[in-house]
């Protein structure tokens, strides 16, 4: 049987780093579905990039 006990404190570089992680897995995972789809990697996050900046036509 497990028990859980609440953490006392978590260490500052942990609360910065965790998300970092996350973000770069997330990329990284994506990069192989885009990849697999047949697309170009760095066309798609460019096109992704600019289109959440927004354009003169929007």
């Amino acid at each position: 049987m497990f028990r859980l006990e609440a953490r006392t404190s978590t260490p500052a570089w942990f609360n910065l780093a965790l998300p970092l992680i996350a973000i770069a897995a997330t990329l990284i995972l994506c990069s192989g579905l885009i990849a697999v789809a047949g697309a170009g990697v760095i066309e798609a996050y460019g096109v992704m990039l600019s289109a959440s900046l927004g354009d003169s036509y929007a």
